[in-house]
Order: structure tokens, then C-alpha cells, then sequence
């Protein structure tokens, strides 16, 4: 048997169906849909979502109170900055104070090594 290939025609433009061939939506009787309506969950209802929009006063409101509080936040800050500078000069003060002291000690190591030497 003998496979013969065959050309075929290539597909033509798609055009939309003319009118007559498309199929219009069936119109319903009046009575014929008076059956109980069906219970849709509100989640699955797309509602717009409308959110209504501050006032100026609520604004200027809000606005006053972020100045506020920014006020508060930076003299906060302020604050624990001088204690941790109040701290950090309380312990270089303590800090040049046991310099001094060791000073004091080596001189005073120094010259007992000198007169004794290691016999102690």
C-alpha cells in the first residue's frame, strides 16, 4: 500500500461570525424566573471599597500630634545622650585617677627593686 501526502489548505483569516450565525442571549418570560433567589456569601460580591477621606481639621489634627511627638522623641534622645556623656566623663575622670595611682606605684616599685634588688 502507498502513503500518498496531501496538501492541505491553510486556515483562513478568523472574521467574527456574522450576525445572523451569532448567537444572541435568550431572552427569559417574566414569570418563568420566579423561583427562590439564590444566597451569594458577601465576600464572593465585588462592592467597591469607598473610604472616606480625613477632614482637614483631622488632618491638621494628626499632623500637630506627629510634630508633637517628634518633639518628645528627639528631646528623649537628647537626654540619654548627656547621661551617656555624663558617664563616659565620670569613667575617664575614674580612669585618669588609676593611671595617677599606678604612676605613684611603679615609682614606688621602682625604687624598692633599686635599693633591695631581687634578695626582697
Amino acid at each position: 500500500m502507498e502513503i500518498v501526502a496531501v496538501k492541505s489548505k491553510p486556515p483562513g483569516p478568523i472574521l467574527p461570525p456574522k450576525e445572523s450565525e451569532a448567537q444572541l442571549p435568550e431572552e427569559k418570560e417574566p414569570g418563568a424566573d420566579e423561583q427562590e433567589p439564590e444566597l451569594v456569601d458577601e465576600r464572593q460580591v465585588n462592592k467597591p471599597r469607598t473610604r472616606k477621606l480625613p477632614s482637614a481639621e483631622e488632618l491638621l489634627a494628626r499632623y500637630t500630634r506627629k510634630c508633637q511627638k517628634d518633639a518628645e522623641g528627639s528631646a528623649r534622645r537628647r537626654e540619654v545622650k548627656a547621661r551617656q556623656w555624663e558617664r563616659m566623663v565620670k569613667e575617664l575622670d575614674d580612669k585618669d585617677a588609676q593611671l595617677k595611682t599606678a604612676k605613684q606605684l611603679t615609682a614606688a616599685v621602682e625604687q624598692y627593686y633599686e635599693r633591695h634588688g631581687l634578695d626582697g
